[in-house]
């Protein structure tokens, strides 16, 4: 089974990355919500990119 890569780009240019192990799943997830939580603090979602690598991995941008 392929992992896929997450990353997450948060306004203070904090990297997050996780794996989950189908992207498919996770993009309407992703999609359907505009805010985003981490560490108690809400961010709005302003990019979702496809990046295609050596590997496919998703860029979320927040602002």
């Amino acid at each position: 089974m392929s992992v896929s890569k997450i990353r997450v780009l948060l306004p203070d240019d904090k990297c997050i990355e996780k794996q989950v192990s189908n992207l498919a799943e996770f993009l309407p997830l992703i999609r359907m919500v505009n805010v985003v939580s981490y560490e108690a603090a809400s961010y709005r979602i302003a990019r979702i990119e496809l990046i295609i690598d050596e590997d496919i991995w998703l860029l979320v941008i927040l602002e």
